[in-house]
């Protein structure tokens, strides 16, 4: 499993108390707009309603995109759980998924940037996506592109937000929760 469900359902709900009552308030605003309010100077109450619709048009936007992505982490979760190689061609993902290999570079980077997907990495001088519970190093695609070799997993802290997190030996990645490049100290082993 590739996404973090966790996560996926604590966004949703978070979102949901904050966009459900702003809907609310923004239904109630349009309805007062809606019946024009007999005042002596309407133009200023109907900026006031206006500047107050603002912030709830924009929570509930934003509820939106957050489920948004939360339905594209369940996609792109589908079809890595179908890899067998545990590499993921960027072309034959974007393809998949029907959008452009920017676009699914960018969406995806982000889910994992902010934790919405686990045991995945992407390795942009290859183009491909990493799954790191099914990657070996043995594979013919793997050998064919001159990928790094296996590498066992340290155990390491972030130095920006004091995380625990699990990287590669002697491979760089991001903090999934700061964003900070950290790099994995060598195997002794």
């Amino acid at each position: 499993m590739y996404k973090n469900q966790s996560k996926l359902v604590a966004t949703i709900l978070i979102w949901s108390a904050i966009a459900v009552p702003a809907f609310c308030i923004g239904i109630v605003l349009l309805g007062v707009l809606g019946s024009r309010p007999k005042v002596e100077d309407p133009v200023s109450v109907y900026a006031l309603y206006i500047i107050m619709l603002i912030p709830c048009a924009f929570l509930v936007y934003m509820y939106f995109r957050r489920f948004g992505n939360v339905g594209f982490a369940q996609r792109v979760s589908n079809y890595f759980e179908k890899d067998s190689d545990g590499l993921v061609p960027v072309n034959e993902f974007a393809t998949a998924m029907g959008m452009t290999q920017e676009q699914v570079v960018k969406k995806t980077n982000y889910l994992i940037r902010k934790g919405y997907l686990v045991n995945t990495n992407y390795d942009n001088a290859h183009r491909v996506f990493l799954l790191s519970d099914k990657y070996r190093p043995q594979s013919e695609f793997a050998v064919s592109r001159g990928l790094p070799e296996d590498k066992p997993f340290q155990g390491v802290t972030c130095p920006g937000c004091a995380a625990a997190l699990k990287i590669r030996a002697e491979t760089r990645g991001v903090c999934p929760y700061c964003g900070r490049e950290i790099i994995g100290p060598s195997f002794k082993g």
